[in-house]
């Protein structure tokens, strides 16, 4: 399905299966030169889709293949892992529920409070994130997209209080090879770190198209 964009020429529309407002920001600033970015709250549509918390690439599938099926649109479900190495890899999988932990509802506030909780007193806080992206069209065919990111969380902004955004994460991790949160970093920052990543999702998309 395509859309016009202000120059006359079409566009296609790419459904990202998320009502997180962060992280569709992200999908738009990687995508939308090339693709019309919607989000589930764009489109009124909500599905009850189960997560577990063994696998990042399952629960990435889950929700691309639904709502690709259901709305008959390209879609993309992402899923991302956290892993504290002094803390034996949590959160793990179930990043915002902390591996089980913590309910399904919890907030981004009760999250950092956690967070903090969790890493006072820690010697050593290297960390990562793996992200997998899954990319379904309306016919159920999936590509599969993985990125990790090495880094360590500040310690001085660790203590600072919530700041009100859906990716807490944001406001403390910082990249091995660059040293700022992704939350200080400009949209040209971002492009930049992640311009293979890019590349990958965009061929991934492209070969389903």
């Amino acid at each position: 399905m395509k859309t016009e964009n202000i120059d006359g020429a079409s566009k296609t529309k790419l459904l990202i299966a998320t009502s997180n407002r962060a992280k569709l920001a992200d999908f738009k600033l990687y995508l939308s030169d090339d693709y019309t970015v919607l989000g589930i709250d764009d489109i009124g549509i909500k599905l009850e889709i189960p997560e577990g918390i063994d696998s990042i690439e399952d629960n990435a599938i889950a929700k691309a293949r639904a709502y690709a099926v259901k709305t008959g649109l390209m879609c993309l479900g992402d899923d991302t892992g956290f892993f504290i190495e002094e803390l034996n890899g949590e959160p793990g999988v179930a990043l915002r529920r902390w591996g089980g932990e913590l309910p399904e509802e919890t907030t981004g506030e009760e999250f950092w409070d956690y967070l903090q909780q969790k890493t006072r007193g820690l010697k050593n806080l290297d960390c990562y994130f793996k992200q997998c992206i899954a990319i379904a069209s309306p016919s159920g065919e999936i590509r599969v997209v993985h990125n990790v990111n090495n880094g360590v969380l500040n310690r001085v902004k660790l203590q600072q209080p919530y700041n009100g955004t859906n990716y807490p994460l944001a406001a403390a991790f910082e990249s091995r090879d660059r040293k700022k949160t992704w939350d200080e970093m400009s949209d040209d920052e971002k492009r930049a770190f992640d311009r293979a990543f890019i590349q990958k999702l965009k061929q991934a998309i492209a070969a389903l198209s």
